[in-house]
């Protein structure tokens, strides 16, 4: 037919070839070598990569791409069965609060890749671990019924920013349970933690299957690539210089909650600011406020008797917005002549002040008049 049914390389001199009587595989030997080519058979069951080995009596464990695990019995090779994949990328864990939920119908789901796992023949669990910084214990004493033991979900990239929720004078206004805290990341998240396992009574959020102690991750576009930590794999070695270039311009590099709880501002490393409703935990506001990213923001005190949004990033401009009135621009400010790292409002002598610095090195003060 003239076409080529498979290729590869071999890498000493061959000087004999040989196929089976049915043409599923075939032996070269040569300098050094013996080696078996199979050919239609294998396609089926391959998978695109593996990456982990764990081998014991009674299993070979393989993980491979895709959140896929594979079982073989050490003996002959013989493939038993596949494990369940962890959650797919992209995935609202807060509605996962039923068992059913971890398994994902969608037909174009995504899953990060196994990276590593190890067995434990004691207690017959296997831990594994994702590129999208995940771990999952799995109980595998009835590989045909596997359960999950403990999830986790991690930021699958360096984390900018930790911010605690507030004390709220009125708990039933609390959009989080107590002692809650939110952190933001380079992989595009915002994520929503409780580590004390306080009720989630009266707020919109539950406990879910995946993760103890994080509650909801707010996902800032529908790109899944940011939240795969790609530099530790194969498919990210060869090509580093575009992943780091890549990298420059996503994530979420600093944000801020209101006094009041209510609302959540954000800002990434392209310079748009977000606002989020934390009690519908739905975005408000977008808007391109900066040319460059967004280095600090603070809300106004409620002692300064205002209630205002300062955003200041490194193309060293500050704008004052009205949180009252839907975050409407009220002034910039462009003294500093570099990029600006903090900034802060104090209100005392009924003065209301704001503070800056930078990296130009100068504090600047400067006094609210209505």
């Amino acid at each position: 037919k003239n076409v080529v049914v498979a290729s590869n390389k071999v890498s000493s001199k061959v000087t004999a070839v040989s196929f089976s009587e049915d043409s599923s595989y075939f032996v070269t030997a040569g300098n050094r070598h013996v080696k078996f080519w199979y050919l239609d058979a294998s396609k089926a069951s391959k998978t695109t990569m593996a990456s982990c080995l764990s081998v014991n009596e009674d299993f070979i464990f393989c993980g491979c791409a895709d959140g896929a695990v594979r079982l073989f019995n050490p003996a002959n090779l013989h493939f038993i069965a596949t494990m369940p994949k962890p959650h797919d990328l992209g995935m609202d864990i807060a509605a996962a609060t039923e068992p059913s939920h971890l398994f994902s119908n969608r037909a174009d789901a995504k899953y990060p890749d196994t990276i590593a796992l190890t067995y434990d023949p004691t207690n017959r669990w296997l831990s594994c671990v994702y590129n999208d910084h995940s771990l999952y214990v799995w109980d595998v004493r009835d590989f045909r019924k596997v359960g999950k033991v403990y999830s986790a979900l991690y930021h699958a990239s360096c984390v900018w920013s930790v911010e605690v929720y507030p004390e709220v004078e009125d708990s039933n206004r609390a959009c989080l349970p107590p002692g809650s805290f939110i952190t933001c990341s380079s992989d595009n998240t915002l994520r929503l933690w409780n580590t004390e396992g306080s009720s989630t009574n009266g707020t919109s959020l539950h406990r879910n299957m995946i993760s103890n102690d994080l509650l909801k991750i707010l996902y800032m576009d529908s790109n899944t690539s940011t939240l795969l930590d790609v530099e530790n794999t194969s498919a990210g070695g060869s090509d580093k210089p575009d992943s780091q270039t890549a990298e420059v311009k996503t994530g979420i590099r600093t944000l801020c909650v209101s006094p009041d709880g209510q609302h959540m501002a954000s800002g990434d490393r392209a310079g748009t600011l977000r606002v989020h409703d934390l009690q519908l935990l739905r975005e408000l506001l977008q808007v391109e406020a900066h040319d460059s990213e967004i280095l600090c923001l603070e809300y106004s005190k409620p002692e300064t008797g205002m209630n205002l949004l300062a955003s200041a990033s490194r193309d060293r401009l500050i704008h004052v917005l009205d949180a009252e009135d839907d975050y409407s621009l009220l002034q910039t400010l462009d003294e500093h002549s570099s990029s600006i790292t903090a900034v802060k409002f104090t209100a005392n002598d009924g003065n209301v002040r704001m503070i800056t610095c930078g990296a130009d090195k100068s504090i600047y003060f400067r006094t609210a008049q209505k």
